[in-house]
């Protein structure tokens, strides 16, 4: 999963990406420089990463069969979320966009990942 939060500190980019994992092991040098940057780590991804909440976007690259609220809650207004929702089998790539307490919907299109695991799972 990928956060895309703004940081005044990033002024050439204005923005910085961060990463939650649920595989221990290293993809690569860009995960391990990201982890040395405080930029990646291991977690659940149903919780997400509260400490860096409100966040701008979030990209969810597992399929729960529905929003995970933490992660929603993490949103901050106006924010957008790209994420796989469904049962097994039955994806659809969504695009969810937080105003207020409201959420629009929109699926873009079929489709089917990995099935999102952790404790959020069963809520």
């Amino acid at each position: 999963m990928l956060w895309r939060r703004s940081s005044p500190a990033r002024a050439t980019t204005n923005s910085e990406f961060l990463e939650v994992g649920s595989c221990r092991k290293s993809s690569g040098t860009a995960h391990a420089r990201r982890a040395a940057d405080d930029l990646a780590r291991h977690g659940d991804g149903y919780l997400g990463w509260p400490e860096t909440a409100p966040v701008d976007a979030l990209i969810i690259s597992c399929a729960p069969d529905h929003g995970p609220p933490a992660l929603l809650d993490q949103l901050k207004d106006g924010g957008r979320m790209i994420i796989p929702l469904g049962e097994s089998g039955d994806q659809t790539l969504s695009l969810l966009r937080k105003r207020g307490h409201t959420l629009q919907q929109d699926a873009a299109l079929p489709l089917r990942f990995v099935p999102m695991t952790g404790t959020g799972a069963n809520c």
